[in-house]
């Protein structure tokens, strides 16, 4: 008897041991998986953050890169305001055939003048090649390509080439004819009258300077036009870097 209960306690003692040891296992398997459940959800709070990081640097580049076009703009509407006065001078010069003098033969030259320069798109073709998946306001991103490859490339780049073959192939050909061309030191262009008693009698030479009056407010209009664009974006970058950095 004695015996029976010797074996029966042995047996609860490892059945005992047995309990606790996977009770242990578990417990072990418990902890190393909430271990990597936590160092997962570290790493993807850690990716999140430099993902935010990198979207706020990119917006930053825009935001500069816009602010830089706008500028640029700017400049474009102080030249081409200025070029407007002085050809409504000129017009007025010669309706009412004034005499030729040294301020207007420096204004002879406005029709063929015309503002050209490139603008700021190094961010956005940063932003391209790698950036886009980062930035994730969709809103804001449509509103980003639409600005810089839609009215910018256009201010930019299609709007100076069509006033460029305006003046090319309507005005320089009357210019050839009845013109002669100094060059200055300052890489300016004087144009001389070979007859200017007759060109303030022909026509054309008016009308040339009325097509390039009105060339140079449409111009300014489309200048501002964008501008108002380009800083309505800028808002709206600058809106959501501040969200961003709260986050």
């Amino acid at each position: 008897m004695p015996k029976f209960f010797r074996k029966n306690r042995q047996k609860t003692i490892l059945e005992n041991i047995i309990t606790k040891y996977i009770l242990y296992a578990i417990g072990e398997i418990i902890l190393v998986v909430i271990g990597i459940l936590i160092a997962v959800n570290i790493n993807n709070w850690n990716n999140k953050q430099e993902d935010r990081q990198t979207e706020i640097t990119l917006l930053k580049e825009i935001k500069n890169s816009l602010l830089s076009n706008y500028k640029a703009l700017d400049f474009a509407i102080e030249l081409e305001t200025e070029q407007l006065e002085h050809g409504k001078f000129l017009l007025n010069h010669l309706k009412n055939k004034r005499p030729f003098n040294d301020t207007i033969v420096s204004y002879l030259s406005i029709p063929l003048i015309s503002y050209q320069n490139s603008y700021n798109n190094a961010a956005f073709e940063n932003l391209k090649s790698e950036g886009l998946p980062y930035i994730s306001n969709d809103s804001l991103k449509l509103d980003i390509s639409f600005i810089y490859e839609t009215r910018l490339k256009s201010i930019f780049t299609d709007f100076p080439a069509e006033m460029e073959n305006i003046i090319s192939n309507t005005f320089t050909p009357f210019y050839i004819k009845n013109f002669v061309f100094e060059s200055l030191e300052d890489d300016a262009l004087l144009t001389i009258p070979n007859n200017y008693d007759e060109l303030i009698k022909n026509q054309e030479m008016s009308n040339i300077v009325s097509v390039a009056i009105s060339m140079k407010t449409f111009a300014i209009a489309r200048y501002r036009n964008t501008q108002k664009y380009v800083k309505r974006l800028h808002d709206k970058i600058h809106a959501e870097i501040k969200k961003l950095e709260s986050l």
